[in-house]
């Protein structure tokens, strides 16, 4: 069935036909800082006891969704004790992990909310992080949610989406409305990702934040003439501070939004790899400072980014190109060629990629070189990329380009394991490492295994 995007609300069967395996609420009460934010629960426990999902992440967990509905098949997985990872998000001291469990009681895709923040910080003090990422258990139930996936689950999970999609959509909608008539706007609904919105009645009344469906109080609105992220990008060319920003961009952001923006691991993301980046914060006098490299040639010579890490053979010749997220009509292929920039092709299960010049191995490494002040994240960097690994080699995305962009992120991820664990050259980690590598190598060829969760109290120890 289709289902037409502009729909604000399910039919009564529709709703039947999706909420009796999960549910996605809006909360009727917004966070301490004002924020609106969902709950997502399956058809027998109450919204309120549901998985938090924020703001930041919503578009996020219903493209997931959808694609997991698209593209799971639990057949092909043996029963486990552990689950089995899928997708996974980072952001800064949370993850959100989609995977699937499948034992002798059944098959369930499990949603849970990890966190490295070590209780609440009291007035003056520091927040404490842990070594890795840990399941929320400040949350207690609410950290993880199971979803059983009955016979029918596939159109069921993809009803879900389609309609929390329309209702997101909606209100977006009549939110935008609303605005058009205090300010002049055009009436057209803009993409959400180019609008910042001052926060009228929010406990901080100075707030500027990014727009989002259902947003409570929100006020003057700015559309910015890119997406948010590219435009923190472009003012982070030079190394600046969360406050130089505020000033770059003309206080479209306020601090706050722009650190929760841009936490370390914006690093990994698909937004800042399909625009080119390697981000990263740099330490000076004592204060992180952002620093955007945006390097297109490094990206559309190596979609691989295989002058990070090495995971994948030489091509044949007539084997067919495959999809590059940064250049989609692939328009700089044959400038590359003719500047001398691509030295060969390397083979996936998609087709054949540009091999970058040895003049661009050494730029590309140099763009990405981690700062100094990752190395405190290192332990979590390591995490990510075993979790990053896992889900690919379980679930294969129907979304090419984010298959692609899944496959630059674990390079750079490995990278940067690598590059933080260099005197670790026995034991666990160099273990790990190796491990990554294999993986890495089969998932580019096709040929990954089925790989189950390793949880943070099985990781190696600092």
């Amino acid at each position: 069935m289709t289902r037409s995007m502009s729909q604000a609300a399910p039919s009564s069967r529709e709703d039947r036909s999706w909420s009796t395996i999960a549910r996605l609420t809006l909360h009727p009460e917004p966070t301490k800082s004002g924020d609106r934010y969902w709950r997502f629960t399956n058809g027998s426990v109450a919204p309120e006891k549901g998985v938090p999902i924020w703001a930041s992440e919503i578009d996020w967990f219903i493209e997931s969704l959808s694609a997991v509905a698209a593209g799971l098949d639990p057949s092909l997985f043996r029963p486990n004790a552990q689950p089995y990872p899928l997708l996974v998000r980072a952001g800064g001291s949370t993850v959100l992990l989609l995977m699937l469990r499948k034992n002798e009681l059944g098959q369930d895709l499990i949603v849970e909310r990890w966190s490295s923040a070590v209780g609440a910080p009291r007035a003056g003090e520091q927040r404490i992080f842990s070594t890795y990422w840990y399941k929320d258990f400040k949350l207690q139930t609410q950290s993880g949610i199971s979803i059983p996936l009955r016979e029918d689950w596939p159109a069921a999970l993809s009803d879900c989406a389609a309609t929390q999609r329309a209702i997101l959509d909606a209100a977006l909608e009549a939110d935008w409305r609303r605005l058009v008539r205090h300010q002049d706007l055009p009436h057209a609904v803009p993409p959400r990702s180019r609008v910042t919105i001052a926060r009228k009645q929010a406990p901080d009344p100075s707030r500027r934040t990014p727009w989002y469906p259902s947003c409570p109080d929100a006020g003057q609105a700015v559309i910015l003439p890119k997406p948010i992220r590219s435009v923190l990008f472009e003012a982070a060319a030079q190394p600046v501070s969360a406050e130089g920003l505020v000033q770059r961009i003309q206080h479209a952001l306020d601090r706050r939004s722009i650190t929760e923006q841009l936490p370390w691991t914006a690093r990994y993301e698909n937004a800042t790899l399909a625009d080119s980046v390697f981000f990263g914060l740099v330490t000076m006098a004592q204060s992180d400072l952002y620093l955007a490299t945006r390097v297109p040639v490094s990206f559309t010579s190596d979609p691989l980014l295989s002058a990070l890490v090495e995971a994948a053979p030489p091509a044949a010749a007539e084997t067919a190109l495959g999809p590059i997220p940064q250049d989609p009509e692939r328009r700089t292929l044959k400038e590359l060629q003719g500047r001398g920039l691509i030295g060969g092709f390397l083979a996936t299960v998609l087709g054949r990629y540009p091999k970058p010049a040895e003049s661009r191995v050494k730029a590309t490494r140099k763009a990405a070189e981690p700062s100094k002040r990752l190395r405190r994240e290192r332990w979590r960097v390591l995490q990510l990329a075993q979790l990053e690994a896992a889900s690919q080699s379980n679930f294969t995305d129907p979304r090419s380009d984010y298959r692609v962009l899944g496959w630059q992120r674990l390079a750079l991820l490995r990278h940067d394991a690598e590059h933080h664990f260099s005197d670790d050259r026995v034991g666990l980690v160099a273990g790990l490492l190796d491990e990554l590598k294999g993986q890495h190598v089969a998932i580019l060829a096709g040929k990954a295994s089925q790989t189950i969760l390793v949880r943070s109290r099985d990781l190696p120890k600092p």
